[in-house]
């Protein structure tokens, strides 16, 4: 927990107690936006089932819950990337999580407060009791995005485009993103190039020209 802690302190953010978090999630959901506050039915569990990292999947399923209790209607896309999505994850790997939401927060300051309270709630879970008694993390890295930023092709995407799991995608929102993405990577002849250490890089245009700018 102490490192839990730490690391929003590393983000600039005063965590005083769950309740505090619990009750700003609230007041923002009900005041601000207009979404039924029922929980929705999200995630296949087949979908979860497809991570390739076993020892996370009672976490995703926990935290797709709490995620569905926070944003409603709202919630548009979760999707699982970097080392949990590939398999390649060790014991001290974070569990990076895109959440796409109708109602998410303008503000990233807001965004992270709000966040911080679902992230307590999960820490507080079995499956996370579980996991740090394994010596697991059970951080959770978000990457919260506002449906009129995720339409964008954002450069984290191309972390994802060969290996997310998508675990939820209100409408197929986020898979004609990546779909989108890959068509244009094809375009460009763009590979992806695995480096000695494991870790790897894209080469977006083998051809290009000196001068030329490669637009994604």
């Amino acid at each position: 927990m102490d490192e839990y802690l730490n690391k929003f302190h590393q983000e600039e953010i005063k965590i005083d107690n769950l309740i505090n978090y619990e009750n700003l999630l609230k007041s923002w959901f009900a005041d601000t936006h207009k979404w039924r506050r029922r929980r929705l039915n999200v995630g296949n569990p087949a979908e979860v089932e497809g991570i390739r990292d076993k020892d996370r999947g009672d976490l995703l399923r926990e935290l797709l819950k709490l995620l569905s209790e926070a944003f409603g209607e709202g919630l548009v896309t979760v999707a699982v990337f970097g080392s949990v999505a590939r398999g390649e994850s060790k014991p001290t790997s974070d569990t990076d999580i895109l959440v796409i939401a109708e109602n998410m927060p303008r503000s990233m300051s807001e965004r992270m407060e709000a966040l911080a309270g679902i992230l307590m709630r999960l820490e507080a879970s079995e499956a996370c009791r579980r996991l740090r008694e394994r010596g697991i993390s059970t951080w959770v890295q978000f990457h919260p995005l506002m449906v009129d930023e995720a339409r964008l092709h954002r450069p984290i995407y191309l972390d994802m485009v060969e290996d997310a799991v998508i675990l939820h995608d209100r409408g197929g929102f986020f898979r004609s993103i990546l779909n989108g993405l890959r068509g244009r990577l094809e375009e460009l002849g763009a590979r992806r190039v695995r480096l000695g250490d494991g870790s790897w890089l894209w080469d977006l245009k083998p051809d290009i020209k000196r001068g030329e700018v490669v637009e994604i």
